[in-house]
């Protein structure tokens, strides 16, 4: 989602799903917010040496 500017139906069928809604479904159980949430959201993270 962070790495790519690909329509969320085409990273949901690269990950064996039928549906972008199933696979959004199933992304905000496990992660706590929407695909579309993802991509808005500031890295949380700073990579080795950058902080």
């Amino acid at each position: 989602m962070e790495g790519t500017r690909m329509p969320i139906i085409d990273i949901a069928v690269a990950c064996g799903f039928m549906s972008a809604s199933h696979f959004a479904k199933c992304f905000r159980i496990i992660n706590g917010f929407s695909p579309q949430q993802c991509r808005t959201m500031v890295p949380v993270w700073v990579g080795p040496g950058l902080g």
